[in-house]
């Protein structure tokens, strides 16, 4: 099973590929690339090679990728004493993969591969949905596998996806991990060839681009134009720092100036500051009331909201509120369709599964537990409460409307202490 690091680390990786700052710093470093000579520009480019391992028979066979291409380099015993003492560094320097990274394939055969349709809800959470559905889609715990899936083409007017699961035992990953423990080599990914090898050892090596490997047990990936960036982040730091210390010298001018004309309208301004306090007092007790109104959900409101959306075969057992979560819990005849009805509904948000889906003994229907965040505002009717509180902020002005003063010294005077 992967870990709940995994889930955190290919959202964190996927948002940041399609990021500005990624996109900058790709820009960046081609940009200060170019200004080097060739010969040095070269040993900063990335080379995209990969060092591939796959098991065969009684053997492990040796590819390196560069770009496009794959190449057979030679063929070592399947035999952990021989993987140990293996030169991986010497290979490293005579095939320049230094910088490259590591995948261990395994065969096609000893995988078990799911083409599923799933409503299109899914596709944001598919790695909590698998963790929560894998024992009802396969017959595997999540416990036994290892398990990754790829997202197929699919027509956004279907409300479906389309997506390939893979699943391979626990066991078999790590017994071909364990042969490589005691080497000095690390790898990053665990992948599964799209067909079986033949004899030919030069035929080219296509994978499923999954990884089974957990995240503990990958290598680091390696770290490119580390330089470059640090020596653009100082000269970066170098220009932000000497024109703000200049800007600072005319700023200490500024309120130099300022605090002289303060200290004659001292006065005016200790006045200003406790009408402004006495201002804010009398609208915080106003709206105190009202505020809390807004931010307290209504059990009878989400209940009949909720009573709307389910079909006449779904019924709810237990509802439980706190603050703006809320959690359903019943019995459906097609609990899973009710995920996309209540994520539809306006009135809700970030609805998902609690836990898993079973079936109720005595009623053959299916038991499920729905967690979602309530929205305040559209369930209160808060444009209901609108009028009430700008009619009682109206009124405690009035009443306080003695307190005034002249409006253009009080401004003036305002602008003062905020520039400062």
């Amino acid at each position: 099973m992967f870990l709940h690091g995994h889930e955190a680390y290919k959202k964190t990786y996927t948002r940041y590929k399609s990021s500005a700052f990624y996109a900058f710093f790709v820009w960046w470093g081609n940009a200060l690339l170019s200004m080097l000579p060739e010969k040095y520009s070269q040993k900063f480019k990335t080379k995209n090679q990969c060092l591939i391992i796959r098991f065969h028979e009684e053997e492990i066979m040796l590819f390196y990728k560069d770009r496009n291409t794959q190449h057979y380099i030679e063929s070592i015993a399947a035999d952990k004493e021989v993987v140990s003492h293996y030169d991986w560094n010497h290979l490293r320097i005579k095939y320049k993969l230094k910088n490259s990274t590591t995948t261990l394939v395994l065969e096609p055969d000893q995988l078990l591969h799911y083409r599923l349709q799933l409503p299109k809800q899914t596709e944001k959470n598919l790695d909590s949905f698998f963790r929560y559905e894998i024992d009802r889609l396969t017959p595997f715990t999540a416990d036994d596998v290892y398990y990754d899936y790829t997202l197929l083409p699919s027509n956004k007017n279907e409300g479906k996806i389309s997506v390939d699961l893979f699943l391979i035992k626990q066991e078999t990953v790590d017994n071909s991990v364990d042969y490589f423990a005691s080497s000095e080599l690390r790898l990053d990914s665990v992948d599964a060839a799209k067909s079986v090898l033949t004899d030919n050892a030069n035929n080219r090596i296509e994978t499923l681009s999954v990884n089974f490997l957990p995240m503990e047990k990958r290598g680091e990936s390696p770290q490119r134009f580390l330089w470059i960036n640090v020596a653009a982040t100082i000269l970066a730091i170098c220009l932000v720092v000497f024109p703000q210390q200049y800007s600072l010298q005319i700023k200490q001018k500024k309120i130099q100036q300022k605090q002289r004309y303060l200290a004659v309208q001292q006065p005016s301004i200790s006045n200003i500051i406790a009408l402004k306090k006495q201002l804010a007092s009398i609208k915080e007790s106003v709206n105190f009331v009202m505020k809390k109104k807004l931010n307290s959900p209504s059990p009878s409101k989400i209940l009949d909201k909720i009573t709307q959306i389910l079909p006449d075969h779904s019924y709810v057992k237990d509802l439980t509120i706190n603050k703006d979560s809320l959690i359903i819990s019943g019995l459906s005849h097609s609990a899973s369709n009710l995920i996309p009805l209540l994520d539809k509904a306006t009135w809700f948000d970030e609805v998902s599964l609690r836990e898993p889906i079973t079936i109720d003994r005595e009623s053959q229907k299916e038991r499920y537990s729905i967690k979602m965040k309530t929205r305040l505002k559209l369930l209160n009717n808060s444009e209901e409460l609108a009028p009430i509180l700008s009619s009682n902020s109206h009124d405690s002005i009035n009443e306080n409307s003695s307190l005034s003063t002249n409006e253009e010294d009080v401004e003036s005077l305002d602008n003062t202490v905020g520039d400062i």
